[in-house]
């Protein structure tokens, strides 16, 4: 199994953990649901290898190539899971359905006084087994968490329910099975997840959807040390307001014998996988591991690109979670405020998005640098889109050859920057490799410009040719003067033309500048110096 999930970062602020919470608990579940659909197409059409990891899943659980309708699906379950989970930490319970099966084995446990392990997974809500737990039975959970990973979650913990967080056992130090031990002993259930190995744990390896992955072993370990019955645990969401709740006993008792230590440690992490793999099947769009889960790259890349993706670059994924909590809290405001205005707000920018793509010249004449955005090349090579930028850069350095050009893109999926291969491309049209920069370190527009700042120096306080396509001036303009630049927008195509996919584009870059424009507003207002760093 990757590992990668333990490098990937998660970043928070106190601000959008109390406006999650407040759109949740004020806003109502049907308002905070509504708000769900946008923010999964955004993440669907953006986060590539999110949408890898939940293809390459979905292939195996369904037997069949999904398409975008399964994906969607997907990730929105997955946000609804989260949204609900607001809920759940709060004790707010009434309004859903949770149907429990095996519901024996917990309730014969707690009246025994003893305490066992709870092993669940990544698949489904692992908070609705905790609601049900603390809030309809009151049994005395615990739960171990790898905290350090993932500080939003602790916060968000501490923020919804301060009792709640008291209950969690961090993971990583000595002290871990000595705190597991006495819980046991307590009579306390303590939770873990089963199904990710930690960077450095020990694993052994199993099948899992007929290939092999490796599965952590502390649980198994945790309940052999402890002496305690093993009862296996998940959360499915079906849907709407409904979950369901299955438990079921892996071991009444663990035992290890040391000289058959590491084939017993196979056995029951085998049996895990395949009660895993069975209720994977059973709720596929429940499986919340979003990356490549068997390390199918590179062998299954050319497989990949046949429909269309690129390669999996893990920079990539982490600058798309690296959004944290602080882009998806401006997010979610951005989308109140689209439902406040009845889409006025949008409509507004659209039609700004609009006239600045239709009006803005393709010939400039002033400045001396001329700085064309990159865009993602096609198997290493310049895209037609990317051409006619730099065929733009290229007639306005033939007008003025004291010109100097300045590309700016990094790798986008392949093994070439952007930037480098639009020099090589310049240079093949006949223009000096003396007039052209290139910066090849950033991954989206904002980076693009913030980097070309840098390389501007002294240079950034003066006017310069902005370079993109014309569905991009609007966005590209509105971000490079956020950043005190002073850009002469220049369209890359001479004519403006239209058809369905230049309104979708149009559109799409509307509701970006909306984010964007919604984003710096409520930081300025919050004084969020880690928000004004990324977007001024």
């Amino acid at each position: 199994m990757s590992r990668q999930w333990g490098q990937l970062p998660e970043r928070g602020s106190g601000w959008t953990l109390r406006l999650i919470r407040w759109i949740a608990l004020h806003l109502g579940r049907s308002a905070g649901r509504t708000l769900l659909y946008p923010i999964t197409l955004y993440f669907l059409a953006t986060a590539g290898e999110a949408r890898r990891g939940s293809r390459l899943f979905l292939r195996r659980a369904l037997g069949c190539e999904p398409g975008w309708r399964e994906q969607f699906r997907h990730i929105h379950c997955f946000a609804a899971t989260i949204l609900d989970r607001v809920y759940f930490l709060t004790g707010r319970l009434n309004d859903f359905e949770m149907e429990i099966f095996g519901s024996q084995w917990i309730l014969d446990q707690a009246a025994s006084g003893r305490g066992c392990l709870l092993l669940g997974s990544h698949l489904g809500s692992f908070e609705a087994l905790r609601a049900i737990g603390l809030h309809l039975r009151h049994f005395p959970i615990r739960i171990l968490m790898n905290t350090r990973h993932n500080p939003a979650m602790t916060q968000l913990l501490d923020a919804l329910n301060p009792a709640l967080a008291q209950t969690i056992i961090p993971i990583g130090g000595p002290e871990t099975l000595i705190k597991v031990q006495e819980s046991v002993e307590q009579g306390y259930l303590v939770g873990v997840l089963g199904d990710r190995v930690a960077p450095g744990e020990k694993a052994a390896h199993c099948q899992f959807f007929s290939q092999q992955v490796a599965l952590p072993v502390a649980p198994i370990l945790f309940a052999a040390l402890a002496g305690c019955p093993v009862i296996l645990c998940f959360g499915l969401y079906q849907g709407g307001n409904r979950y369901q709740i299955h438990f079921e006993l892996l071991a009444e008792r663990i035992t290890l014998d040391r000289r058959h230590r590491q084939e017993q440690l196979g056995f029951w992490v085998q049996r895990y996988a395949d009660r895993l793999e069975h209720y994977a099947r059973d709720a596929p769009y429940n499986w919340f591991n979003f990356y490549d889960y068997w390390q199918e790259a590179p062998a299954g890349l050319a497989e990949e690109n046949g429909y269309g993706e690129r390669p999996p670059r893990p920079q990539r994924f982490a600058r798309q979670l690296a959004m944290g909590w602080d882009g998806l809290g401006t997010l979610l405001l951005s989308n109140v405020l689209l439902l406040a205005t009845l889409g006025l707000s949008g409509l507004w920018l659209f039609h700004r998005v609009w006239q600045i793509a239709r009006r803005t010249p393709a010939q400039v004449a002033e400045n001396d640098w001329v700085v064309v955005l990159g865009a993602r090349l096609q198997q290493d090579q310049v895209s037609d889109e990317y051409a006619c930028r730099l065929e733009r850069a290229a007639a306005l350095y033939h007008t003025d050859p004291r010109r100097r050009i300045l590309l700016v893109g990094g790798l986008t999926g392949g093994s070439v920057s952007e930037a480098e291969r639009g020099r090589q491309f310049l240079v093949a049209m006949g223009l000096p490799a003396a007039a052209l920069a290139i910066e090849d370190q950033s991954l989206h527009t904002l980076d693009n410009l913030r980097r070309a700042r840098q390389l501007l120096g002294e240079n950034k306080t003066h006017p310069f040719v902005l370079v993109t396509s014309r569905y991009h001036l609007a966005r590209s303009g509105t971000l490079a003067q956020g950043l005190g630049l002073r850009p002469v927008l220049c369209a890359a195509e001479d004519r403006w033309s239209l058809h369905p996919l230049t309104l979708w584009r149009l559109a799409l870059e509307a509701g970006y500048l909306h984010w964007y424009e919604v984003g710096r507003f409520w930081a300025r207002w919050t004084r969020n110096r880690h928000s004004l760093t990324r977007i001024t």
